[in-house]
């Protein structure tokens, strides 16, 4: 027979999966050609769409001008041999049939985008045909405890990962059952020690605390699980062989180098995406192409409200939509914690007492020397204060600046990047100093001449100053102040603005170097800069300082000047004009969740205009506090989320409905069925679970006071689930029919609840598993 293959039809091309070919352009010259792999004509292909093997197809040919909107230069065409109707689950059901061998392209290729399109199948001797397999036939994956004294029943190709009996829990083998015996299972253990070379094999409790460590929740709670059931029963049974090799096999995920800025991984044509080599960092699972219809959403509309009943996974999704929409910008994926450690997503959380100060920009006091306008007479002074839309908006409008601007000279700006206000002498007055900065491409300042100050703090700066002769008494705070911004404060990579007069500049520069003392100069205090823009004519900056006059201090933060600003700036006249073609800025992202609890007009004010995607970059109003005009860029989304059992969406504000792109998420039981734990030991299943209690709700309440499915996600052992049933899922239910008892007894049965008391019956073992069952009807 032909050889047998998996192969991953993109969610993005239903017509594929449909009509039964794959475009990835001409037939393939040799075996590793890329996206059609080994694959030829007479092969067998198990197609995976959607997280779920559904047919079984026959390659029959390459086709050159096979008319497709994926790749018209050519494709594979399949005739389909069995179709299995609703299919199964590639991580829980399908990779668990016995004959199937354990490989790495079946443990991680299966479920991860790739650039291949197709894995072959490696196959255990006397496998049977490929239209004659019995996917409904599941092996048993245990981890067992070393000489654990149950009675568990295994059958040929059942697998056990076996750990040490002591409480260190480490893996010693990794076996198969064959011919009525245990025989170590090359494949498995090879790869197992592949992943953990030397003696970097840590033990169950030191992956749970590397977890913990990472911050990864998921793992956590699988590890917690396996723990717990090899203490209580010596054993653990696996539902999913991708879990126990990413949570326990794999080890602990550790970072590599990264390519070169501008790499990427060629993109798959009509495949699943693409991400940076290797399985351990940066995934992109097949699941991240069902978020695609988002990136058409929000490229009609900036502006997005997912919205449903608690537990349909509003937050994940939001995670899951911003690396799609990074993967589809950019090319290569990013996870969304990668995309936030890069200041591009900022969460807040609408409540009663959320107002536009906190939203946009308020007015708080200031403490003397701690503001650039306050001095040594100063007492008490109130200065503005960016709020989080501010913030987020600044750092898009970073975006748009490293995007639209030519100016060479940026490299080394950053996102944390300042701008500081300095002083090199007064134009036509006394300009030696400043064109000898010019001449140098540095930036200087006096005082303490003879003194070299890389290591002394502001109190050291202050203690020298005070005791210099002919201050008369006066207090050097202010000229402390400058020459530690200067020294200290000051980083690589910032703005500097030379001061003209009291609201004008002359130049621009970007500090390059850090402080150094240049011994026998006038000035030798100095810094290296590259020179962006020089002003033949004073350019007025009062405007963008707030309507606040430029003060003769010599060195301090110019706090109200923004990258919206450095861009506006640059841009008169370095912006690109010569035809070349743009790229499209990063995005960012600004998530609202709970959108619907807060006082939409007091905390939006003004700003419910600009969000409009026609107002976006073009309409600029003044803001209240800091009188600085302010637009919203249009590489800024905001996606808000808001539980429709709390607060239905017909009360939500009129203008707000008319500016956002509304998405329900519903209650999926198909997301339980196609991820790692649709079943509890093999024997709960938790989607029809979901189903039969959801169905119950809708008949006595309402399609809003549904149940989510991320209750039953990462639901691990019996023991898990139960404390999720009896703390989670019936104290909700409890919510929705206060006091109705006889109404919560009918929904999941009055094994679980008094009907007269309204209070839960607990259960355990068979009997809460008896339980759940009659809940479906099983």
């Amino acid at each position: 027979m032909g050889k047998l293959f998996l192969g991953k039809i993109s969610g993005q091309y239903p017509e594929q999966f449909a009509d039964g070919f794959y475009a990835a352009g001409p037939a393939p010259r040799r075996d590793d050609d890329t996206y059609y792999g080994a694959l030829r004509p007479g092969d067998f292909v198990f197609p995976v769409f959607q997280g779920r093997v559904r047919k079984l197809w026959r390659m029959d040919e390459f086709v050159a001008d096979y008319p497709n909107r994926v790749n018209p230069n050519g494709v594979a065409r399949f005739s389909t041999l069995l179709d299995y109707g609703e299919g199964f689950a590639v991580s829980s059901e399908f990779l668990r049939y016995p004959y199937f061998d354990l490989d790495l392209n079946l443990l991680n290729k299966s479920v991860k985008s790739a650039e291949l399109g197709f894995f072959e199948i490696s196959l255990l001797p006397n496998c049977p045909e490929p239209g004659d397999m019995n996917l409904q036939t599941k092996r048993k994956i245990i981890i067992e405890r070393e000489s654990q004294n149950g009675d568990l029943q295994y059958a040929d190709m059942d697998i056990r990962v076996l750990v040490d009996r002591t409480s260190s829990k480490k893996i010693i083998d990794i076996q198969i059952w064959s011919e009525s015996q245990f025989t170590r299972y090359e494949k498995l253990w090879q790869l197992y020690l592949d992943k953990n070379p030397g003696q970097t094999q840590s033990s169950l409790p030191e992956l749970l605390a590397y977890a913990q460590q990472d911050g990864a929740t998921k793992k956590e709670k699988y590890l917690r699980a396996v723990i717990d059931e090899l203490d209580t029963k010596g054993y653990f049974i696996v539902t999913s062989p991708v879990a126990l090799y990413d949570d326990i096999l794999v080890g602990r995920k550790r970072s590599r180098p990264r390519r070169a800025t501008g790499a990427k991984v060629g993109t798959p044509i009509g495949g699943a995406g693409t991400t940076e080599e290797g399985d351990q960092l940066d995934e992109a699972d097949d699941s991240l192409d069902s978020y695609s219809i988002y990136n058409e959403l929000l490229d009609q509309n900036p502006n997005l409200i997912l919205y449903g009943p608690p537990g349909t996974g509003k937050t994940f999704a939001l995670t899951r939509i911003i690396e799609n929409v990074e993967r589809a910008q950019a090319g290569v994926f990013k996870t969304f914690e990668r995309i936030k450690a890069e200041k591009r997503v900022e969460f807040v959380t609408f409540h009663q007492s959320f107002s536009y100060e906190e939203f946009v920009e308020g007015i708080r006091p200031v403490m003397p020397g701690e503001g650039e306008e306050t001095d040594e007479k100063a007492g008490l002074t109130y200065r503005t204060f960016d709020g989080i839309v501010k913030r987020i908006a600044d750092q898009a409008n970073f975006c748009q600046l490293k995007d639209e601007v030519t100016v060479d000279d940026l490299a080394g700006l950053g996102a944390e990047s300042s701008i500081f206000k300095i002083s090199l002498g007064r134009r036509h007055q006394d300009d030696s100093i400043y064109e000898d900065c010019r001449k140098s491409n540095e930036i200087a300042i006096g005082w303490l001449d003879s003194e070299d100050l890389a290591e002394q703090d502001y109190d050291s700066i202050y203690s020298m100053l005070n005791e210099e002769e002919g201050r008369d008494g006066k207090k050097p705070t202010n000229d402390a102040s400058s020459i530690d911004c200067f020294v200290n404060q000051i980083r690589q990579g910032d703005i500097v603005f030379v001061y003209d007069g009291p609201r004008t500049i002359r130049d621009i520069a970007i500090v390059t170097g850090e402080y150094f003392h240049a011994e026998g100069k006038e000035y030798p205090h100095r810094r290296k800069v590259r020179w962006l823009k020089h002003f033949d004519e004073p350019f007025d900056i009062l405007r963008m300082n707030g309507g606040t006059n430029l003060t003769m201090k010599t060195v301090y933060e110019l706090g109200r000047i923004q990258f919206s600003d450095i861009r506006d700036i640059l841009r008169t006249t370095d912006s690109r004009s010569n035809g070349q073609e743009k790229r499209r800025a990063e995005r960012c992202f600004l998530v609202i969740d709970e959108i619907n609890r807060g006082n939409i007009s007091k905390i939006f004010g003004e700003l419910i205009t600009l969000i409009e995607k026609d107002k976006r970059d073009a309409l600029d109003i003044t803001l209240p506090y800091s009188r600085k005009p302010f637009r919203l860029p249009g590489n800024l989304y905001i996606i808000g989320t808001m539980n429709t059992a709390d607060r239905s969406i017909a009360v939500l504000d009129t203008a707000l409905r008319r500016r956002f792109i509304f998405k329900e998420l519903e209650p999926d039981s198909e997301v339980i069925r196609t991820s790692d734990n649709s079943m509890i030991e093999d024997t709960i299943d938790l989607a029809r679970l979901l189903d039969a209690v959801n169905a119950k709700i809708l008949e006595k309440y309402d399609r809003d006071h549904r149940i989510g499915h991320s209750y039953f996600m990462e639901q691990y052992s019996l023991r898990q689930f139960a404390l999720t049933w009896y703390y989670k899922i019936i104290p909700l239910l409890m919510e929705y029919f206060y006091n109705d008892g006889k109404t919560v007894a009918y929904i999941i049965g009055d094994s679980f609840v008094d009907a007269k008391t309204c209070s839960p019956k607990p259960l355990e073992g068979d009997a809460f598993v008896a339980a759940i069952k009659k809940i479906y009807g099983q």
